[in-house]
């Protein structure tokens, strides 16, 4: 059998050969697209953007368009708990154990650094596995897809007046009321501040798991006091709350129960997220109804930045959003996201978790594990809370329906070479053998002592060629012209057939990026030798300062030991003045009792003699 593939190159130059410049704000420069499903299109795209300030600068995204299908769903997936997080491709471990494979990723919640606990909501096979207030995407069983604030609301009724409001596998603070945890959270709370726990378990035969829109019965079976990091029961819930919390009577009620009480969980959602299967929170809502928002709270808003993002268009389909900050891409602001969300066509879209954790991953037809597609802003994948991912359950591979060729997309000039590979996929586009009778061809493609080999006129433009099978692309022995400066062809100042002579210009190249590059780097330079000087002059000024000290703390030293010794001196003197009255003390008392002495003979020899 003899497959033919095609392949369209696309206008983004992998070494930036023929890049166009940056012209304008939301520019388009480049893209290629790839069929990774059915109804699943990925696009690598360059835009050309403007900043705020004026500056001109390239945005790399990477987009996954995401049509309804049987065999392709959204979901959304975390690690092992809650607690804690997880990197991308431990996380695709975590499904295909589950049974799954994944077709995209990107990286979903805002989250507690420190504890990987995310903000807002977690939903799984439509079990809710973290409660709170933030906005969310939320995915059901068919696909479709729902944006807003689901409004989900965990309560406690234990048959007061008014339920208790409680927080759900989140962190205990002594601001946040009454708390619940399953082992969704983890085995144990690892909370840092001491809480009184109620253990309480599910009544009859029911699972130790909350859903929307549903009423749980759980019965008290246990309190631990005082306890910071509370095991959390693998068949039940652990209800907690802070010791020195703000909130005194539910601190009172939770102590008031007892063993045996029959208490009861209600949770409840937003009109539209009953049947979610798939969920997980976000921050800023950047378009609704199609219409831009301009209202943000996010502390980053106005930095350019990577960026997460999804989005709904009018027909229901789903956009999956990503742009760099790395290299020649430097990010959007969310005004900016919120702009190119809605020219992507988006009736509604979220902004999800950005930064250093923005993520994106895609499976390539052909391939059995799937891959990189963005450029960390933190030069690694960072560990998230969740993802949200396109996933196909996990099977054999049948017989080999598709060929294609890596890498798809890309320019060339003669004489340059890249390497090529064939890679088969079936009809699922699930990775499957490539036939063995595959073959090359193509147009000005030869076979060569065993390379392949193309032969390409230098010229600006889109090369489309025939090809089935790997290869090298390589110049043949004809007079073409190359260069091994890697700078943007300009113009190109001859036509095909033109003949030429030593001395004349047949191309001009752009060195404009080179220049601006240089001047990027003296504007460093100069903005490095001027931090240099303002930090050398702070730290003169320190050491000035601290002589001062010095001087200062020696001279109060020299002040104290004077005083000191003036002190003892006048100690001294005063101690001898003290011993001198105390002789004359001595003295006058001596002299005072030879008198009394002197006297009381002199009364008794009187007496003796007959005076009276």
């Amino acid at each position: 059998m003899k497959n033919k593939l095609k392949r369209i190159a696309a206008s983004v130059l992998t070494l930036a050969l023929l890049a166009v410049p940056v012209l304008a704000a939301a520019e388009p420069v480049g893209s290629r697209s790839l069929n990774v499903a059915d109804g699943t299109v990925y696009t690598y795209s360059t835009q050309a953007v403007t900043s705020d300030s004026g500056k001109q600068t390239n945005l790399h995204e990477n987009i996954f368009t995401y049509k309804k299908e049987a065999q392709v769903r959204p979901v959304v997936a975390f690690g092992s708990t809650l607690y804690g997080t997880s990197a991308m491709n431990k996380t695709v471990k975590t499904l295909e154990e589950q049974g799954y494979s994944m077709v995209a990723g990107i990286n979903g919640s805002f989250f507690d650094r420190s504890t990987g606990i995310p903000y807002g909501i977690v939903i799984t096979n439509s079990i809710l596995r973290s409660g709170g207030s933030a906005n969310a995407v939320g995915f059901l069983a068919d696909g479709s897809a729902v944006i807003g604030d689901p409004e989900v609301t965990v309560t406690l009724d234990y048959g007061g007046d008014t339920p208790l409001l409680v927080n759900y596998n989140k962190a205990m603070t002594t601001q946040n009321g009454v708390l619940l945890y399953s082992q969704d959270y983890d085995t144990r709370t690892k909370n840092t501040i001491e809480g009184y726990h109620v253990i309480v378990r599910p009544s009859g035969s029911r699972a130790a798991e909350l859903r929307l829109s549903q009423t749980l019965t759980v019965e008290v079976v246990g309190m631990v006091e005082d306890t910071k990091s509370c095991a959390i029961p693998e068949d039940g819930f652990l209800l907690a709350i802070a010791n020195d919390t703000i909130y005194k009577n539910a601190l009172a009620t939770l102590q008031s129960l007892v063993m045996g009480e029959q208490l009861t969980i209600q949770v409840t959602c937003a009109s539209g997220w009953e049947n979610v299967t798939s969920a997980c929170g976000g921050g800023d809502i950047l378009v609704e109804n199609g219409s831009v928002c301009t209202d943000f709270t996010l502390d980053s808003a106005k930095k350019m930045a990577a960026r997460t993002a999804i989005g709904v268009k009018n027909d229901g389909s789903l956009v999956f959003y990503t742009c760099d900050e790395a290299g020649n891409s430097e990010g959007l602001t969310l005004a900016q996201l919120a702009e190119r969300m809605q020219a992507l066509g988006c009736r509604t879209a979220l902004n999800l978790d950005g930064g250093g954790s923005t993520a994106a991953g895609v499976t390539y037809p052909g391939y059995a594990s799937g891959a990189t597609a963005n450029v960390p802003s933190d030069g690694k994948l960072r560990e998230c809370a969740n993802f949200i991912f396109l996933v196909r359950q996990k099977k054999d591979a049948g017989t080999a329906s598709k060929l294609y060729l890596y890498p798809f997309g890309g320019y060339t000039l003669p004489d340059a070479k890249i390497a090529l590979t064939v890679k088969a996929a079936d009809s699922s586009y699930m990775a499957a053998a490539v036939p063995t009778d595959v073959t090359l061809g193509g147009t000005n493609v030869t076979a060569a002592g065993g390379s392949y080999v193309r032969t390409v006129t230098l010229q600006k433009g889109t090369l489309e060629d025939s090809i089935s099978a790997t290869g090298t692309v390589q110049s043949s022995d004809v007079s073409n012209v190359t260069t091994d400066l890697k700078y943007t062809v300009k113009t190109v100042n001859v036509q095909v057939g033109d003949s030429v002579e030593e001395g004349d210009v047949i191309c001009t190249l752009d060195t404009s990026e080179l220049e601006e590059s240089i001047q990027k780097l003296q504007e460093s330079l100069a903005d490095a030798k001027d931090e240099a000087q303002k930090q050398y002059e702070k730290a003169q000024a320190s050491l000035t300062e601290a002589e001062e000290n010095v001087k200062s703390t020696y001279d109060d030293m020299k002040e104290a030991e004077d005083e000191r010794d003036s002190a003892k001196s006048a100690y001294e003197t005063a101690a001898a003045a003290v011993k001198s009255y105390e002789a004359e003390v001595d003295a006058a008392n001596a002299d005072l009792l030879t008198k009394l002495n002197a006297r009381q003979a002199a009364l008794d020899a009187y007496t003796a003699a007959g005076g009276t």
